[in-house]
């Protein structure tokens, strides 16, 4: 019989190594990490993405580049979330 090995998610990876089920956040931890925000750089770079997706001419490697600064937006809200349910 084989097993099916379900592939990791970055999110699952990052919520091993903080493990907010197991240490919890405190509030100014959760705050910290909901004020993390983009170098100005990355942020132009986002909107020319979005920019470029809502025109419907990103290219394959654009859209990848947009699919990450997504899941790094959402990493904080996640391990928050993650941390606030376990409690």
């Amino acid at each position: 019989m084989q097993t099916t090995v379900t592939p990791l998610t970055e999110a699952e990876i990052w919520t091993r190594i903080i493990m907010p089920q197991k240490n919890g956040l405190s509030p100014e931890t959760a705050r910290s990490l909901l004020e993390l925000t983009f170098a100005e750089e990355d942020t132009a770079r986002i909107n020319d993405l979005a920019r470029k997706n809502r025109e419907g001419v990103l290219t394959d490697d654009e859209r990848k580049d947009l699919a990450l600064y997504v899941k790094a937006e959402l990493y904080p809200h996640l391990l928050i979330d993650r941390s606030t349910h376990s409690n």
